[in-house]
């Protein structure tokens, strides 16, 4: 498609176009000074964003080795990395917004309006010479004719002198002479009048052709470099928008893997491997029948700590021996015992019964009450599990699996589990289960037997995803 011209097909559009143009450049600083806020409010935030969470980067590092290994704590430490990278895409997005779109755009705005401002004052100095010109062509022509109208009445007056024969024949020589004058005073003005008309013409031909022509072409020019120039710059925004969400999208990805670290169990450990000690709970206050003791026990801590432990028998009048090192080293002083001396202040003689103990330290008074805790939980178990066998007694083959109506639901096992004698019954990952009964009571243990009915008892509950019906 050829190029069409302004200045061609346009050349009596100058002031609609200068007008056009001035509408123009308003819409350009109307969309600069949207840019220029755009930025503000974008750089702005990404300062504010990047500052507030580096007021939450701890100021000192994790102190204890747990602390270090600890993943959950790691993890939220390093992810403050992602959200900074962020605040700072933010802070380069509108840093090159203002270097590589608002400067270029501001300074083409400048350059627009200084060619529009410069294109009308010319524009207005051109006007001014034509119509100047057009004055004096006026004037011209206006003498011209003036003295035509004298050269007609002057011959006028020639004719009335010759043919009226009272002239005298001087009278007649000055009316000959008068249009004579006139005469060659109309020549003069038709020369002046014909020099005037032909600069006139060159002038305004020049003016149209030339004159305004540039004007016009210099419109056209800033309007074609304006779009151009426009468009390359939002392009540029565009451009800088992609880089944005990339970064973005990258520090969300790195904040994902960053998150992903989070390993709960391999924090459970940590802690459990760091803060288990070799005690245990305080054994159970053993009961000191004072009615039996010697008055030389009852004086003496360490005679009372071995009378309660079972290491000797203080009811009986004996030597008041201290007790073993190991057992002071157990128990010591209790914080309760009173400075007087008196070793009967508290029932927890030395510690025992409130004090943690260690394992290895414990008698075989205290382990055996240990043993029948164990052995009475035991036996409500297998209680339990009785009354879950009796249940089912009225199932003619035992092999055969019940039918689905007997069940509450079903259960996979998540981990391998192997059988003990107690009613726990083994099963493989994977492995699919009936259930028989909920774990109500919160005990841990669910009722379930195999898919093939060959194997009955108990699963632990937090082992298995279950599915009621």
């Amino acid at each position: 498609m050829s190029t069409r011209s302004w200045g061609v097909e346009l050349w009596d559009q100058v002031d609609n176009l200068l007008q056009f143009e001035n509408d123009q450049l308003a819409v350009h600083d109307h969309h600069y000074r949207l840019l220029v806020e755009i930025q503000k409010l974008i750089s702005e935030f990404g300062k504010k964003y990047r500052k507030t969470v580096s007021s939450f980067v701890p100021k000192k590092r994790l102190n204890t080795t747990m602390e270090h290994k600890l993943t959950y704590n790691n993890v939220l430490i390093d992810s403050l990395a992602s959200f900074i990278e962020m605040g700072m895409a933010f802070e380069g997005y509108g840093n090159e917004l203002q270097h590589s779109v608002i400067t270029p755009l501001k300074a083409e705005y400048d350059r627009e309006k200084k060619i529009a401002e410069k294109v009308t004052i010319d524009y207005g100095k051109y006007n001014s010479t034509r119509e100047r010109e057009k004055r004096k062509l006026e004037d011209t022509w206006r003498a011209h004719v003036n003295a035509l109208k004298e050269k007609q009445k002057a011959e006028a007056q020639n004719t009335l002198a010759q043919n009226d024969p009272n002239i005298s024949a001087e009278e007649r020589q000055k009316a000959q002479a008068f249009l004579s004058a006139k005469q060659q005073a109309f020549v003069e003005t038709q020369q002046s009048y014909a020099s005037e008309m032909s600069s006139f013409n060159e002038n305004q031909r020049f003016h149209f052709t030339h004159n305004v022509n540039v004007l016009i072409a210099d419109l056209e020019m800033i309007d074609r470099q304006r779009a151009r120039i426009t468009q390359n710059l939002l392009t540029k925004c565009s451009d800088l928008g992609d880089v944005l969400a990339k970064k973005l999208s990258d520090s969300a990805i790195a904040l994902r893997k960053t998150v992903s670290r989070i390993d709960p169990e391999e924090d459970c450990k940590t802690v459990l491997e760091a803060r288990k000690t070799e005690y245990l709970f305080p054994v159970d206050l053993p009961f000191l029948n004072l009615a039996q003791c010697t008055q030389a026990t009852l004086e003496n801590q360490s005679a009372l700590v071995k009378l309660m432990l079972g290491s000797s028998n203080g009811y009986s009048v004996k030597s008041t021996e201290k007790a073993s090192k190991g057992l002071h080293n157990l128990f010591g002083k209790s914080k309760s015992q009173t400075s007087d001396g008196n070793v009967l202040q508290t029932p927890f003689i030395a510690g025992i019964g409130y004090k943690p103990v260690k394992e290895s330290d414990m008698t075989v008074i205290q382990l055996n009450d240990r043993i029948i805790a164990l052995k009475k939980n035991l036996d409500k178990v297998q209680k339990t599990l009785s009354a879950t066998q009796d249940s089912d007694s009225d199932v003619d083959d035992p092999v055969a699996p019940t039918h689905k109506g007997d069940y509450v639901g079903e259960a996979t096992l998540k981990y391998d589990c192997e059988g003990n004698d107690d009613g726990c019954i083994s099963g493989k990952a994977g492995e699919v289960f009936y259930v028989l009964e909920e774990d109500n009571d919160g005990s841990g243990w669910t009722a379930v037997v195999s898919a093939d009915g060959l194997r009955q008892g108990f699963l632990p509950t937090s082992h298995m995803d279950i599915t009621l019906y």
